[in-house]
Parts: structure tokens; C-alpha cells; sequence
């Protein structure tokens, strides 16, 4: 027993000692710390560095003027279109696909159109529609200078393209923000990482990316593969 009240003495004095050189925080409040940071309430999605989307885009129409579909595209491929058109009911849909992934308390970018006019198109509309429930709205702090060619058109969208023809709002401040990026769907994956790397270099603490669907196979995709099945995180390839 004399043993026992002799260990729990050190204990504590140990403990007090930590408390006043401040290292007692990254023990006792570590969980309640790292639950404040970052943009996706499943810590493993944030600081991979990857590009997250919600699941495979399939091209909806092999030929638009002909009405001629691709059989491997579905409704989620469809509504993807939607948006682009700024449709109120695919909004509400991915708002409703992305919302419970979501935590509060970080700022929302969205990748500006290919178009320097189209200011506010569908995706920047569901970035707003995402920042009601306690996020910051940036969704126009990125803006396009001068047009570039899509990539379907034959465009270069290199990473040196978007540097150059993105600038900023001189209005709003990113510092210190986590930050959620937008994009309707990632080909190339330049835009989503220029985009990034702009957002840093304008004081972001950190960017988490996001598109609604992926042309590629590889990646993580919430609504599908083995994130979705539980089995843990999904890896290239997967």
C-alpha cells in the first residue's frame, strides 16, 4: 500500500510538471485539438494531399447533337451536367451528398470557370449553398483573368496556365484558413492543384480538394471503393 501512495505521488508531481511547461495540452486535450482542424470530420481525408471526389464521372453523351448517351453513365453523371447549369435540384442534391462529410468552421474556394466571364456558375452556387451551416463563403476569391480552352477542346491546362490567368480578390483574406476547393469534375487534376497551391501561397493553413466526379480510376472516391465499404482507407488504384 506504501508502494502504491509512493507511485501516485510521482505520478502527480510528474503531472504538475508537465502542466507548467505546457506539455500536458498535447496529452489530455490532443483528440479534442486535432477534431478542430481541418475541413472533413473523418481525419484520415485531411492532409493526404490527394484529390477526393465523390465517385467516377462517366461522359454523359457520346455525341450531344446526335442525343446519343454513353450506356455506362447514370443519373449521378447527369446531374453533374445539371449543375453546370446552375439547376436548383442538382445543387441540392450534392449539398446533400457532401454536407455529412463536412465539419464546421473552415472557408470554401471553388475553381473558377474556364470562362472569364461566367462568374458564377454551378459550382460556386453549391459552395455557397455549403458555407449557410458555419463556413466561410470565399467562393469568389479566385477569379479568372482571360478564357482558356477546356481540356475536351484541345486546351492546355497546365498548371502554368491557370498560375497565369488566376488572380485573387484584394478584398478577402485566407489567412490562417482551412480551406475546402471545389470542382465539378478532375480530368488532369492541374486545376484543383494550381488552385491549391495559390490558395497557399495567399496564407491558407491548409487546402483540402474536392470534386463531385473523377474521369480517372485512381483516387480517393467517398461514395464508392473501399472507403465507402469501411474497410479503411482507399490506396492508388483501388
Amino acid at each position: 500500500m506504501e508502494k502504491y501512495r509512493q507511485n501516485l505521488r510521482l505520478f502527480l508531481a510528474w503531472r504538475k510538471l508537465l502542466w507548467k511547461n505546457r506539455m500536458v495540452d498535447s496529452i489530455d486535450f490532443r483528440a479534442e485539438r486535432v477534431e478542430k482542424e481541418g475541413v472533413f470530420k473523418d481525419q484520415r481525408l485531411n492532409g493526404t494531399g490527394e484529390i477526393i471526389a465523390l465517385r467516377r464521372y462517366h461522359r454523359y453523351w457520346i455525341s450531344k447533337s446526335r442525343r446519343e448517351k454513353n450506356l455506362c453513365a447514370g443519373e449521378f453523371d447527369r446531374l453533374i451536367l445539371d449543375l453546370k447549369e446552375r439547376n436548383c435540384k442538382a445543387i441540392k442534391y450534392f449539398e446533400k451528398m457532401i454536407a455529412p462529410f463536412l465539419r464546421k468552421g473552415f472557408t470554401i474556394c471553388v475553381v473558377p470557370s474556364s470562362y472569364s466571364s461566367v462568374r458564377n456558375n454551378g459550382i460556386r452556387y453549391l459552395g455557397r449553398k455549403l458555407t449557410e451551416n458555419g463556413r466561410k463563403d470565399c467562393t469568389g476569391f479566385l477569379i479568372r483573368q482571360f478564357d482558356i480552352k477546356k481540356l475536351t477542346e484541345g486546351g492546355n491546362r497546365s498548371k502554368r496556365i491557370h498560375y497565369a490567368s488566376i488572380r485573387v480578390a484584394e478584398d478577402v483574406s485566407i489567412d490562417g484558413e482551412d480551406v475546402l476547393l471545389l470542382d465539378d469534375i478532375t480530368t488532369s487534376g492541374n486545376s484543383l492543384r494550381a488552385c491549391r497551391d495559390i490558395l497557399i501561397a495567399n496564407g491558407a493553413r491548409s487546402v483540402e480538394m474536392l470534386a463531385l466526379g473523377r474521369t480517372d480510376e485512381c483516387g480517393i472516391n467517398l461514395l464508392e471503393g473501399s472507403y465507402i465499404a469501411g474497410f479503411g482507407m482507399p490506396i492508388r488504384g483501388l
